[in-house]
């Protein structure tokens, strides 16, 4: 959905670059609304299946507060110093 055109092996010209990103590169670069239109359909679908997806997912909250401890914390540190 919001994937970039760098690493793709086309570009911005190739077919998997889609997305938010894809149709404003198409904006930014005067692409007429009939290129665009089939990317927009294809985000807005997925969208809605990611929607449909996230309510079946469960997180724990003290498992996102470790991620960003482990992902903030200095060289060295450790819990309780």
């Amino acid at each position: 959905m919001d994937g970039l055109p760098q690493g793709l092996p086309g570009g911005v010209n190739d077919p998997a670059f889609t997305g938010l990103h894809r149709i404003e590169y198409g904006l930014w670069h005067d692409q007429q609304a009939r290129v665009l239109r089939p990317l927009a359909g294809k985000l807005t679908g997925d969208v809605q299946h990611l929607r449909d997806t996230l309510t079946q997912v469960t997180v724990d909250p003290t498992g996102l507060l470790q991620d960003q401890v482990t992902v903030f914390r200095p060289p060295g540190w450790r819990f309780g110093t």
